[in-house]
């Protein structure tokens, strides 16, 4: 099997220093770069009835956000939480990354800076 630093189909792209690059030459965005995306002013909109409406509005709603703006709602109440969370980890796209030595060591709570409940939620794994 021939190992390539770039897969072909990422050459039709334009080339960005920021992703990671893995041995099967898959390319894979950071975390930060995942929850933030590209910087674009948006106005301050405030919806503040938004708690008043049937659960089924509030979570179409909540579905048209994109991957940035449910990250900032899994921060606000325990509802949103809920909801912005089954979004915001069924992303196929999104791969999260880890340190291997942390595993072989164990993989103990108190040995990481990893939030061991994020990582349960995680469905897509590169281990570095």
């Amino acid at each position: 099997m021939a190992w390539r630093l770039i897969s072909v189909d990422n050459w039709k792209k334009p080339f960005d220093l920021t992703w990671r690059g893995v041995i099967t030459g898959e390319l894979h965005p950071s975390f930060a770069r995942h929850i933030h995306g590209p910087v674009k002013p948006s106005p301050l909109i405030y919806f503040p009835k938004y708690t008043h409406l049937p659960v089924e509005l509030q979570l179409r709603v909540v579905e048209l956000c994109d991957k940035q703006t449910l990250f900032q709602l899994m921060h606000t109440s325990q509802h949103l939480r809920t909801l912005a969370k089954k979004l915001f980890f069924s992303d196929r796209e999104a791969w999260y990354g880890i340190n291997s030595e942390w595993l072989f060591g164990g993989g103990y709570p108190g040995d990481t800076n990893y939030d061991i409940n994020f990582l349960a939620s995680v469905e897509r794994l590169y281990v570095d």
